[in-house]
């Protein structure tokens, strides 16, 4: 029996199921064996698991189609679906909302259980948060507010002023959070 683990309101598998290393013909990456990827995703449900990882960029982009014809096959209450957002190239930046689109359709999903920044790190951090990009407020529409107000009443107080209530005030608005953002 897979142990399970309580996520806000979620209950999820404590094994999980990446796919950045699905099998594939020959050595080619890009091409997914997907008859054997869906007996192991098959297995995997099998025993338990309900939380399924892919990205952008996994399989030279053929991951996230593979695995949403995969799952497509499943109640979509039965899993849940991470996936992220590619600003380890930084050309991806201006595109949040085209990119975020189209992997809700190579995914053939509704909506994401969880959405990622994907290798975030001394290069990019900026980017990902830079308001020029939108992929703040395109992201938490909804959640957190615009960028502006949330680095005025959140991010300056809590890092420069070192606010506890600022703090305790975003632990608040972060905890009940699963980005679930629907199709157009």
């Amino acid at each position: 029996m897979m142990v399970t683990k309580k996520f806000q309101d979620l209950t999820l598998s404590a094994l999980g199921m990446g796919t950045m290393r699905l099998p594939v013909f020959g050595k080619d990456d890009a091409r997914i064996d997907e008859d054997r990827a869906s007996e192991m995703v098959s297995y995997a449900i099998k025993q338990g698991i309900n939380y399924f990882d892919t990205a952008w960029g996994y399989h030279s982009g053929n991951s996230e189609t593979v695995m949403g014809r995969i799952l497509s096959q499943y109640p979509r209450d039965s899993f849940y679906l991470a996936t992220k957002f590619p600003g380890y190239d930084l050309s991806n930046m201006g595109k949040v909302e085209e990119i975020f689109e189209k992997q809700l359709k190579k995914c053939q999903m509704e909506y994401f259980d969880f959405y990622l920044f994907h290798n975030v790190c001394e290069m990019n951090i900026d980017a990902y948060l830079d308001g020029k990009y939108g992929i703040f407020d395109y992201l938490m529409k909804g959640y957190l507010y615009s960028y502006s107000y949330f680095r005025e009443e959140l991010e300056i107080p809590i890092v420069k002023e070192k606010d506890n209530r600022a703090e305790r005030r975003l632990q608040m608005l972060i905890r009940p959070f699963v980005l679930r953002r629907l199709k157009k």
